[in-house]
């Protein structure tokens, strides 16, 4: 390993992690939601945003509709996800909720080494494997209070099981241009 690499080890066994409360909240606490929550209802025209887009990623026929090995889904998966997602978390609505859990276990039907574009699916670990985990992360935490807990520990698994490791090993071995210190 590069001494880039080395010394991030080094930091990240040094780093003590503290929680922001109480789960399944990764991110944020439930006190924090809540005053995004009043943010957004004093904010004019936010709610009204975050409805249509819920709504319209919740029929996005790009992403929910038929699915073939050849397409790109990744750019329509961010959309949907977080849409339906954030306004799962603002407006407490379990339908957006678990209408993104529905994409996240739709995206995990296809295998991972299909969501880089087609050109790029021979690398181990293409920048989109850890783009896919931090959404599906946030939208965990944003949603986490209406997915049932054998769900979220569904989702975690797969991002243990899967991502994670190609991930490492891609960082490891800095054979991708992303794993490199001089990027």
């Amino acid at each position: 390993m590069t001494p880039f690499s080395n010394e991030l080890i080094t930091k990240l066994k040094e780093s003590v992690l503290t929680t922001s409360g109480p789960r399944p909240r990764l991110l944020i606490t439930a006190v924090e939601a809540q005053a995004v929550r009043e943010r957004a209802r004093t904010t004019p025209e936010v709610i009204d945003i975050l409805v249509k887009r819920a709504q319209a990623a919740s029929v996005d026929q790009s992403f929910f509709g038929p699915t073939s090995e050849d397409l790109y889904l990744f750019s329509n998966f961010r959309v949907v996800i977080k849409a339906l997602s954030d306004a799962a978390l603002i407006l407490e609505d379990e339908r957006f909720a678990m209408r993104a859990l529905e994409a996240v276990e739709l995206y995990f039907k296809l295998p991972s080494s299909q969501w880089p574009p087609k050109d790029r699916r021979a690398q181990r670990c293409h920048l989109v494997i850890g783009y896919v985990a931090a959404d599906v992360g946030l939208a965990m935490d944003h949603c986490a209070p209406f997915w049932p807990t054998d769900a979220r520990r569904a989702v975690s698994q797969r991002i243990i099981d899967d991502l994670l490791p190609r991930f490492l090993e891609t960082w490891r071995k800095q054979d991708e241009f992303w794993a490199k210190p001089s990027y």
